[in-house]
């Protein structure tokens, strides 16, 4: 299990989703079918909601965690479409809610979005360190907003 912690210097985050939003995601596929046999648009729901799933993990960890009082970076579970990926993501509050605070952005360790890029499930926003932020789109977009619970 590997462990990626926020660069404490997160401002280049902001400056490039400028430079990515308007970026496109080109894929040579031509198949509408999957690898795994699925239509694009079931591979595309199955991510929506495997990372829909990662985030209500990751919502229970900061709430336990601003019980808890706990201070410094906090271990988040990568919220990559993997439903059984475990490597943890130190942020503080402050980093998790700059990404949470937009209902289609997540977060991953970095490679583990190709899979969801290449479905076009999602684009990249911005990659600091060994952090990529992305935002979903098309179905998996709609998932995550609609699933979207604002912090209490």
């Amino acid at each position: 299990m590997r462990e990626v912690t926020f660069p404490a210097d997160s401002s280049n985050l902001y400056r490039q989703e400028r430079d990515h939003a308007s970026s496109t995601v080109h894929s040579h596929r031509t198949e509408p079918v999957g690898a795994n046999g699925m239509n694009a648009r079931a591979q595309q729901e199955e991510i929506g909601q495997a990372q829909v799933a990662g985030r209500a993990e990751n919502e229970a960890i900061q709430a336990s965690a601003d019980r808890l009082t706990l201070l410094g970076p906090i271990p988040f579970v990568c919220e990559c479409a993997k439903r059984d990926c475990a490597e943890i993501v130190r942020l503080s509050f402050d980093e998790y809610e700059a990404i949470r605070q937009f209902p289609r952005r997540f977060f991953n360790v970095s490679g583990h979005e190709t899979p969801s890029v290449e479905a076009r499930a999602e684009r990249i926003l911005a990659v600091v360190g060994d952090l990529t932020v992305v935002e979903k789109i098309g179905v998996a977009g709609d998932l995550a907003a609609d699933a979207h619970r604002p912090p209490a």
